[in-house]
């Protein structure tokens, strides 16, 4: 299948530092999304997204739109 080819990533403790870090921000961002954005920070990972209004509000955060 397709989706087995990626690898699935854990909310790490080192998540937790870049989530709260978010929060703090008080980004008007869901926090699901907060704790996707923290995960991908904490591995220095990109999210693959459409939703670029939200992910685009969190600092450093790499994103990818791939319908574009």
């Amino acid at each position: 299948m397709f989706f087995q080819r990626f690898q699935v990533l854990e909310f790490s403790p080192s998540a937790g530092i870049h989530y709260q870090s978010l929060k703090d921000q008080k980004l008007r961002i869901g926090s699901r999304d907060l704790r996707i954005a923290a995960i991908a920070l904490s591995k220095n990972g990109i999210v693959v997204t459409r939703n670029q209004k939200d992910f685009g509000q969190v600092p450093g955060l790499k994103i990818e739109d791939w319908l574009l």
